[in-house]
């Protein structure tokens, strides 16, 4: 699993810099265009280069998973801001996210946390109708803390359950289905869990618990 990673990087490097170039000149290109028409097939290989480039960044971040820099943070902060962020951004078009996190100091990879939280959110947002609500729930459990992401989606079939979190399974049109095995990585990487289950009334709940502190240590 190493090697892979390594050579996923490898490769995920390699892909980018020339998706990175071709960008470049598209962009350069798009506001010459001679007509609408040139214009619009020069926005849609804009398009799928960007998506090329999309799937490379999902591969560096899946190889890099475990990697983490830990450090005191303000665990609920940290989640709240990253909610905050895509809501203001309009990231999640018109769902509101509802946050309700007790506070708490973990020693995490603030950075990676974030990484998670985000994806889950991106997620929900997806998956919940438009005007939907998405709620965060943050809450010490035992000797770690706990986050649910939760959301009024049509949920996961059950035979898919067990295979969300394998890296390139993806049910959604476009999807990597590298974003749930990043989060796989990150989370146990700090020596926590993480899970999906049904929502009571309709949707999915994913949750997240991360120890007080470094397992290694």
């Amino acid at each position: 699993m190493a090697v892979l990673g390594q050579m996923a990087a490898g490769v995920a490097h390699e892909v980018n810099n020339p998706i990175g170039i071709i960008r470049g000149y598209l962009q350069t290109m798009i506001p010459d265009a001679k007509d609408d028409e040139q214009r619009r097939e020069l926005l849609i290989l804009d398009d799928e280069a960007s998506e090329c480039q999309r799937i490379a960044e999902d591969l560096l971040a899946y190889a890099r998973s475990g990697e983490l820099r830990r450090a005191d943070v303000d665990i609920a902060q940290a989640v709240r801001d990253t909610a905050h962020r895509l809501e203001s951004s309009g990231q999640v078009g018109s769902i509101r996210i509802d946050c309700d996190l007790e506070a708490d100091t973990l020693r995490v990879d603030a950075g990676r946390v974030r990484q998670v939280v985000e994806n889950l959110l991106r997620n929900a947002a997806q998956a919940s109708p438009e005007d939907g609500r998405i709620e965060v729930i943050g809450r010490r459990e035992g000797t770690g803390y706990r986050i649910d992401v939760a959301d009024r989606g049509p949920g996961i079939e059950p035979s898919d359950r067990d295979r969300v979190f394998e890296p390139f399974f993806s049910r959604r049109p476009g999807g990597s289905g590298l974003g749930l095995a990043v989060c796989l990585g990150v989370v146990r990487a700090h020596g926590g869990t993480i899970a999906v289950r049904s929502r009571d009334g309709g949707g999915t709940v994913f949750e997240i618990v991360l120890p007080d502190s470094d397992p290694a240590a």
